[in-house]
C-alpha cells in the first residue's frame, strides 16, 4: 500500500513538474534538430486588386526583403530588396523560434468553412539548403496565433516583424495628445475659459521597450510660447494628455519638471480626469499646473515598458524655430514643359508623400486625392532630419529669391508648415538651390536610408 502511494505521489510529481513547464511557470525550449534552412519566405496576397506583399529571411546573406507587387502598376512595384540586416548570431534563435511555435509544422492547406470571395490570402515556404522545400498556404484562414507568437518572438530578437502580425503596441510605446491651455484665473480655469489652446500628437523621446532602448531627448516645444503673445494675460496654464492604449495595458502616469539640467528634475503632481473604453482600448486623460520657460517629462509606465515624452513651454530664438517644422512641401517647376512635381515630408508622422495618383492613398483630407505614400520612416529621426537641414541652411530664409532670368527653366516653391498652423511660404529660382536638394537628399539618405526626391538629377 505504501508502495502503491509513493508511485501516485511520484508520478503526481513529475505531471505537475511537465504541467508546470508548459502553463504560467513556463514553457520548455526545443532547438531545432531538422534540415539546414537556408530560407523562409511569406507571401500575403489581397484579392480586391491582387496586390502581393512578400517577405524573405536569407539565413546565407543574413538579411530580411521585401517585395510588392501591384498588378498593372509596374513603376509602384519592386522585386526582392534588402530592408534590413540581422547578426548572424541569432539565425539558430530565429530559427529555434519558428520550431517552437511549430511554424515548420504546419498544415498544407488552411481555408475558411464557408467560401469567401474576397479577403485575402497567404504563402508560407521554407527553403532548405538540399533544394528541397515545405509550403504551406491558406484562404481567409490560417494558424494566425502561431503566426503572431512567432512574429512576437522575432521582433524581441531583431526589433524588426517578419509576418506582419505584431500588434503596434507591442513594438513601440504609444503616441500621446497633448493639449495646453493659457487661462486668465485660476478659479475661472474650472471651467472652460482659456485666453488660447494648443493640440498637438507627440510620440515617446526615450524608452525601454520590450527589452529595447532608446535615449533619446527630443523636445516638443509647445508654439504659443514661441510665435505670439496670445498667453500673454494669461497666469495660469495646464498641460493635458491622453494616452490610448489595450484594455490591460496601462499602469501609472507621472510628470517632471526642470529648468536646464535633467538631473535636477522636480516631480508634478498629476491629475486623472476622465477615461473611457473604445472598442478593445481604454483611452485615458490626465493633466497638471505648468509654468513658461520650464522643460516637462511626461513618463508612462505600461504594459511593455516605460515610456518618456518631452515638451517644454521656453521661448525658442528665432534661429531654433525650425525645431517647430511639421511638414515640409517642394515643388519643382519646369518653365520649358509646364510640368510640375511636389513632394510632402511630414516630420511627425514619418511619412514621405508624392504628388501623383496611385497606391496607398492617404484618407487624410488635406492631402487630397493627388498625394500618396511613398514610404514611411521612424518618426524619432525627427530632431536629427531637421538639425541636418537646418546645418545645411535649408531655413536661411533670406536665400530665397527671384532671379527672373529667362534663361533659367526651372524654379522651386517651398512651403513650411509649423506645429501651430502657421506656414511660410518662399519661392527660388537660383541655380544653386538645386544643389541644396541634392546635399538635403544625401543628408535625409544618411539618417533614414532613404531619399526625399526622384528627380534625375539626384539620382
Amino acid at each position: 500500500m505504501k508502495k502503491l502511494i509513493c508511485k501516485i505521489l511520484f508520478l503526481s510529481f513529475v505531471v505537475s513538474i511537465f504541467t508546470c513547464a508548459f502553463s504560467s511557470c513556463g514553457v520548455i525550449k526545443l532547438d531545432y534538430k531538422g534540415k539546414e534552412i537556408a530560407s523562409i519566405e511569406y507571401i500575403s496576397v489581397d484579392y480586391n486588386g491582387g496586390v502581393q506583399s512578400k517577405s524573405k529571411i536569407d539565413f546565407t546573406t543574413c538579411g530580411v526583403y521585401e517585395s510588392y507587387i501591384i498588378p498593372g502598376q509596374e513603376e509602384d512595384s519592386y522585386d526582392y530588396r534588402l530592408d534590413y540586416s540581422f547578426d548572424s548570431e541569432i539565425s539558430d534563435d530565429i530559427i529555434n523560434a519558428f520550431h517552437n511555435q511549430g511554424m515548420f509544422s504546419l498544415l498544407p492547406s488552411y481555408s475558411n468553412v464557408l467560401p469567401i470571395m474576397d479577403g485575402g490570402g497567404w504563402h508560407f515556404t521554407v527553403n532548405y539548403a538540399d533544394g528541397t522545400t515545405k509550403t504551406s498556404h491558406g484562404s481567409n484562414a490560417g494558424p494566425h496565433l502561431k503566426f503572431k507568437n512567432f512574429d512576437e518572438a522575432f521582433f524581441l530578437l531583431t526589433g524588426h516583424e517578419f509576418l506582419g502580425y505584431c500588434d503596434e503596441e507591442f513594438m513601440s510605446p504609444p503616441m500621446i495628445h497633448i493639449d495646453f491651455g493659457a487661462y486668465p484665473d485660476k478659479d475661472r480655469a474650472k471651467g472652460n475659459y482659456c485666453v488660447y489652446d494648443y493640440s498637438e500628437g507627440i510620440y515617446s523621446s526615450a524608452y525601454l521597450w520590450n527589452n529595447k532602448k532608446v535615449d533619446g531627448d527630443q523636445m516638443n516645444y509647445l508654439p504659443y510660447f514661441t510665435f505670439a503673445d496670445h498667453y500673454e494675460s494669461a497666469s495660469y496654464y495646464r498641460v493635458s494628455f491622453t494616452v490610448d492604449t489595450s484594455i490591460f495595458g496601462f499602469k501609472k502616469a507621472r510628470a517632471y519638471s526642470y529648468t536646464e539640467n535633467v538631473e535636477d528634475k522636480q516631480s508634478v503632481k498629476v491629475e486623472k480626469y476622465s477615461q473611457y473604453i473604445s472598442g478593445d482600448n481604454c483611452v485615458r486623460s490626465f493633466r497638471f499646473e505648468a509654468e513658461p520657460n520650464k522643460n516637462y517629462i511626461i513618463e508612462l509606465e505600461l504594459k511593455y515598458g516605460t515610456a518618456e515624452y518631452y515638451i517644454s513651454t521656453k521661448a525658442l530664438e528665432k534661429e531654433e524655430q525650425y525645431k517647430l517644422i511639421e511638414m515640409i512641401d517642394v515643388v519643382e517647376y519646369d518653365k520649358s514643359t509646364d510640368n510640375s512635381i511636389k513632394y510632402r515630408t511630414i516630420f511627425t508622422t514619418g511619412y514621405v508623400i508624392k504628388d501623383k495618383n496611385g497606391p496607398n492613398v492617404p484618407s487624410n483630407n488635406q492631402w487630397s486625392d493627388k498625394y500618396y505614400i511613398t514610404y514611411n520612416y521612424n518618426k524619432e529621426m525627427r530632431g536629427d532630419i531637421l538639425s541636418a537641414f537646418n546645418d545645411l541652411g535649408l531655413f536661411d530664409f533670406d536665400r530665397y529669391t527671384e532671379s527672373n532670368s529667362e534663361s533659367v527653366t526651372l524654379e522651386w516653391e517651398l512651403t513650411f508648415t509649423y506645429t501651430d498652423g502657421s506656414i511660410k511660404t518662399y519661392k527660388t529660382d537660383n541655380p544653386e538651390f538645386k544643389i541644396l536638394l541634392e546635399e538635403m537628399d544625401e543628408a535625409f539618405f544618411e539618417i533614414v536610408g532613404q531619399y526625399i526626391f526622384e528627380w534625375g538629377y539626384i539620382r
